[in-house]
């Protein structure tokens, strides 16, 4: 289940939220009037790190993390293969549904949405 980490840096205006767990890391971005402006849900932690990243032009991407570091160093940054074209947002659904908790239920209902809105055509 995902829990927010309250203390965290904050720089610039707006506000970053973060919640994570063995398996999820969710990143939300706030403008200055509290209105979402991107998110990134990393998710398949340790083994198979990919991110669905969502901005408020309703945009978004997906990648899967390269794993050619088998450990990083707290000040590394995961460096993220292309694009990937064949993302399958069902099993993420289905998945960040039961953890993420119900009393985070407007941000759990966004993330959903747009989750559900990058999927393929057809």
């Amino acid at each position: 289940m995902l829990k927010e980490i309250r203390k965290i840096r904050q720089e610039g205006p707006g506000r970053l939220r973060w919640f994570r767990d063995s398996y999820w890391d969710l990143y939300a971005w706030y403008d200055e009037a509290n209105s979402l402006i991107r998110f990134e849900l990393c998710y398949g932690k340790p083994r198979n790190e990919q991110v669905f990243a969502w901005r408020r032009s309703g945009s978004h991407d997906h990648w899967k993390v390269n794993e050619t570091e088998s450990t990083y160093t707290f000040n590394q940054v995961a460096i993220y293969d292309a694009s990937d074209a064949d993302f399958d947002p069902e099993p993420v659904i289905e998945r960040f549904r039961k953890d993420m908790p119900a009393g985070e239920a407007e941000l759990r209902e966004f993330v959903l949405r747009a989750l559900r809105e990058a999927r393929p055509a057809g």
